[in-house]
């Protein structure tokens, strides 16, 4: 048996416009877990297992794809991601099934788990896997081993399929997986993680590494939530769990021994929830950063009513210099509408202590909620106008984005503002959702939720500081932090130019900020003279 794993090409960062004409090599992005995890799952359960990273090869998906499973022969090719992405896995499908009729295509992840009612049409593989996806393809593969051919199995819980006549079949719900230290780590070595690891620079996706050059890591120490926002939709199920302490430290230094990682983005949400938890890892991972001759810095996401002093103190001794937040919004009326389940003085209290510490807040601000005004918006938006010192260039601005799967998208459904769910995804999938496209679910007219568009969008390109470099000699660039008003010093082959700025954080006070061009600074400037809808109306008559 015979299985291939296919890693969708991302088209220059996670998440943007899948572009099928695209033939060149880029590692600025993510390297995903979820896909690495299977693999590695069916690889320690005895099978033959390979990976194509579409990313780092050259040339047409297409032809890409269709070369390999042809000369392979492949049993099974699994693929996946999440719902922005569904093209370009719609598209290794589609090649894969034309190329080798024989192989049984399996797709999995958020795209199918949020919506596969849709999505299983869409996309059309033999089967679809619904949440934590090891345990569902073992199973899958097994049955296979046993009765070869296409298999209608209802007995498969979390599986998803057409049988014969057509008709799509939803099988129930797999039950959790509990003890997650019982899985292997990641294989990520399949999916050509060395080779990411060398092309990775300073000011990409992973930028908070402030070593040349930065090795990122992502990790996985939870998987679920137990809250249930209305703009969220939790891949691997609703219920909470967590690995051990011991278990996570493991695998670290397993990485470490291996990648000589230097960063860590640990990708669930809720890692100081069990407080005792999060406090032990810190006091072993502090211990273990002592044996390493280098620098290693980590990432990790908190809510703010968990996050407290001691919390703090403690992951910024382990070098957690960036703090992740999940903030949403600066009013309570709309907060409740989230179902957040936090207030605004909490969100404010943990800024303070962070600001205390000198660390740097990595938080976004969603407007556009069903019960958003004007007003509400207002008093978010003067939250971060008068509270700089508290964003330390760390703060962001967007609308909510209506993904599938999620409670917003489903009363957006109901209330007629998607009329057609294909149409939709088409459209948040063939370009950015940008000015254009956000969606209106407020009871705002829309002249009203066009001026909170334009004073959205004018913060959000203005809020985050940004300085000219004084120079740049042999690969190091230096430049004066916004925020101390140091010299700071960075090895980076990315350089700012015309129209791309590279993010980076102050070595001194950890202010975050952008390096960028005299053209930028004017551009920003700009903006917040004029405001973005009239910038934007002005760039497109000189078509720029």
């Amino acid at each position: 048996m015979k299985i291939l794993f296919i890693l969708p090409r991302f088209n220059r960062g996670f998440g943007t416009v899948y572009n099928e004409t695209e033939t060149g090599i880029d590692y600025d992005y993510l390297m995903p877990v979820g896909m690495p995890h299977i693999a590695s799952y069916l690889k320690h359960n005895g099978y033959d297992v390979s990976a194509l990273n579409l990313n780092h090869i050259p040339g047409l998906v297409k032809d890409i794809v269709q070369k390999t499973v042809t000369d392979n022969h492949y049993d099974f090719v699994f693929t996946g991601t999440i719902s922005i992405m569904y093209p370009a896995v719609r598209d290794i499908v589609k090649w894969t099934r034309e190329a080798s009729p024989n192989t049984i295509t399996v797709c999995g992840g958020g795209i199918i788990s949020s919506n596969p009612e849709l999505m299983m049409k869409l996309i059309n593989p033999h089967y679809g896997i619904i949440f934590e996806g090891e345990e569902t393809a073992l199973e899958l593969v097994k049955r296979f081993d046993h009765y070869p051919g296409y298999i209608s199995d209802n007995t498969i819980k979390g599986l998803t399929f057409f049988d014969i006549s057509g008709r799509l079949n939803i099988n129930p719900p797999r039950p959790q997986i509990k003890n997650l230290d019982a899985l292997p780590f990641p294989d990520l070595e399949l999916f050509g993680y060395k080779e990411y690891l060398e092309h990775q620079e300073l000011g990409g996706w992973n930028q908070y590494p402030r070593d040349y050059p930065p090795r990122p890591y992502m990790l996985v120490s939870a998987r679920g939530c137990t809250f249930s926002c209305r703009f969220c939709f939790h891949t691997t199920g609703p219920k909470y769990r967590y690995r051990s302490v011991e278990n996570i430290i493991s695998e670290i230094k397993y990485v470490v021994e291996k990648y000589h990682i230097n960063f860590f983005t640990f990708l669930d949400e809720l890692f100081s929830y069990d407080k005792a938890r999060a406090l032990e890892f810190c006091r072993q991972f502090k211990e273990y950063q002592k044996t390493i001759p280098w620098r290693i810095e980590m990432y990790c996401n908190l809510r703010v009513d968990c996050a407290d002093a001691e919390i703090l103190d403690a992951m910024k001794s382990c070098g957690n210099i960036v703090i992740g937040l999940g903030l949403e919004s600066y009013n309570q009326t709309v907060l409740n509408s989230m179902q957040k389940h936090i207030s605004p003085a909490q969100i404010k209290t943990t800024l303070e202590m962070i600001a205390e510490r000198n660390l740097v807040p990595q938080g976004g601000f969603i407007f556009g909620d069903v019960a958003e005004t004007l007003e509400t918006a207002n008093e978010t938006l003067n939250f971060i106008r008068n509270n700089p010192h508290l964003s330390r260039g760390g703060l962001f601005m967007g609308f909510i984005i209506p993904f599938p799967g999620t409670a917003i998208y489903k009363d957006a459904l109901k209330r007629g503002i998607i009329r057609d769910e294909v149409e939709f995804i088409n459209k948040l999938t063939s370009t950015d959702y940008n000015y254009d496209n956000i969606y209106n679910f407020t009871s705002l007219p829309d002249e009203d939720f066009d001026k909170l568009k334009n004073e959205v969008f004018t913060l959000k390109y203005t809020a985050i500081p940004v300085s000219v470099p004084s120079k740049n000699k042999d690969g190091i660039v230096y430049v004066k932090c916004p925020h101390c008003g140091k010299i700071q010093t960075y090895r980076t082959t990315k350089i700012p130019h015309a129209q791309f700025s590279v993010g980076v954080i102050c070595n001194d006070c950890n202010g975050r900020f952008e390096m960028g061009t005299r053209y930028i600074q004017l551009g920003r400037l700009a903006v917040k003279l004029l405001g973005f809808k009239r910038m934007r109306q002005i760039k497109n008559w000189m078509g720029i």
